[in-house]
């Protein structure tokens, strides 16, 4: 609701038109029927189920509303994780395999108990909760940030002498000629 709220225009007309294509009768909600029929023909496999369609029926009314036609989008938009030990859509704090992360392929997530119970196969043993991977990566640009400021200046520096070298040498060749 408060990335819809501080929206543009644009961006909320997307939000609207998502809510009319799972809308496929016109009536104002969204039928289990019809978000079953979107989650297929749109290829979202992992969230085509009742069980999903019952978490985001927030108010038990046994349809969709607007507000929960949106949180749907911010899940399918925002890529929110499936635990790859129990298959569960992940709402809370998950473990993300640095290795898969960093490597730019499909992140390998695990729900909490998953992770903590071990119940899980993987080749590669490094992960991190969603909160510390993301402070991980802030520090990290902003290290990496920082290294290319120092190399910008490094290089402003010897520009500078090389700079003062060829003045020197000019006044002195100058005098010189005087």
């Amino acid at each position: 609701m408060a990335y819809y709220k501080s929206s543009s225009t644009d961006l909320k007309e997307l939000g609207r038109g998502f809510f009319k294509n799972l809308d496929f009768d016109g009536d104002g909600k969204v039928s289990l029927h019809e978000f079953l029929g979107f989650m297929k023909e749109e290829g979202y496999a992992p969230m085509n189920n009742r069980y999903i369609f019952k978490e985001l029926d927030g108010d038990g009314s046994d349809s969709l509303d607007f507000w929960e036609v949106l949180t749907l989008y911010y899940i399918l938009k925002s890529g929110r994780p499936f635990c790859e030990g129990c298959g569960e859509f992940i709402k809370a704090l998950y473990f993300t395999c640095t290795t898969c992360f960093d490597s730019g392929s499909n992140p390998f997530c695990l729900c909490s108990t998953c992770y903590g119970d071990g119940k899980f196969i993987h080749n590669h043993g490094q992960f991190m909760d969603n909160y510390a991977l993301l402070e991980a990566k802030r520090k990290s640009s902003a290290s990496s940030m920082q290294a290319r400021q120092t190399q910008h200046k490094n290089k402003r520096r010897v520009a500078f002498k090389a700079l003062e070298i060829a003045v020197a040498s000019l006044a002195s060749n100058a005098c010189a000629i005087l």
